[in-house]
């Protein structure tokens, strides 16, 4: 009998892997498998490892990791859960995730990270109570400019200590994926925007090297030559972060 519960080094049961492969990934699947499979090797190293993007993610957190008292999370536009589930964030935090697209949340639900799941669109949903700390992981571009800033309005009205948005740099056109037409761009971000707007930001992947196309589709195996290039130059994008591909923004609207 196939252990439905057996985990990945991803932290991923195979209940997750078998749905997830049902959906279907963008672009050559045999391409992602082997990608993935490598990935999973390397997940615990890519967290620890200084500049890399769920280093960046996780720093994010500040004191909230370290704490010894249970920490509340909402993950608003949660997708099937791998971004989070990617974090290993300590067994203190208790996550609410929530997101319109209910195949994604039937994928989330096998990884077991969740207390709660929202089907729900995140521009109306309303929480009775404050979290300690609000998510939108590749959300923001995903809206339209007006509603984009009415979000991030109520991303700092939710949250009691503080707001993490993750969201591409510049233009980067997508189309819908795995069938789900929520998933295109409606918007464009980039850092001093975000800056105004009171978040630090932290950039990750080097843009001139990423650029807009598919690398892993392109390249396969091969586009680790582009990940090893940029990260040996991502030290310079604290300096320059609208030079990177990605930023995390940050703002804290507590100090513990």
């Amino acid at each position: 009998m196939i252990n439905l519960h057996k985990q990945n080094y991803y932290g991923e049961t195979k209940e997750f892997m078998v749905r997830k492969k049902k959906l279907r990934f963008i672009g050559d699947s045999r391409i992602n498998a082997r990608m993935r499979a490598i990935d999973s090797k390397f997940m615990s190293l890519y967290r620890n490892l200084p500049f890399t993007y769920f280093w960046l993610y996780r720093r994010a957190f500040g004191n909230l990791l370290s704490g010894s008292k249970t920490v509340t999370m909402l993950d608003l536009g949660c997708g099937d859960g791998t971004a989070t589930n990617r974090l290993n964030l300590p067994s203190g935090f208790e996550i609410t995730g929530v997101d319109i697209f209910k195949k994604y949340l039937e994928i989330a639900k096998t990884l077991r990270i969740y207390q709660k799941l929202n089907h729900s669109d995140i521009k109306k949903y309303n929480p009775r109570s404050k979290f300690d700390v609000v998510v939108a992981s590749h959300v923001l571009e995903h809206l339209n400019k007006k509603d984009g800033l009415k979000f991030i309005r109520k991303l700092e009205n939710i949250a009691q200590n503080r707001v993490i948005i993750a969201t591409p740099i510049g233009q980067f056109p997508q189309e819908d994926i795995d069938k789900n037409k929520y998933q295109i761009h409606k918007s464009t971000w980039d850092v001093e925007e975000m800056k105004n707007l009171g978040y630090k930001v932290y950039a990750q992947g080097f843009r001139s090297l990423w650029g807009e196309s598919n690398v892993i589709k392109e390249y396969g195996v091969l586009s680790y030559f582009f990940f090893l290039l940029s990260y040996l130059l991502s030290p310079l994008l604290v300096l320059r972060p609208e030079w990177g591909t990605y930023m995390i923004c940050v703002k804290c609207l507590e100090t513990n």
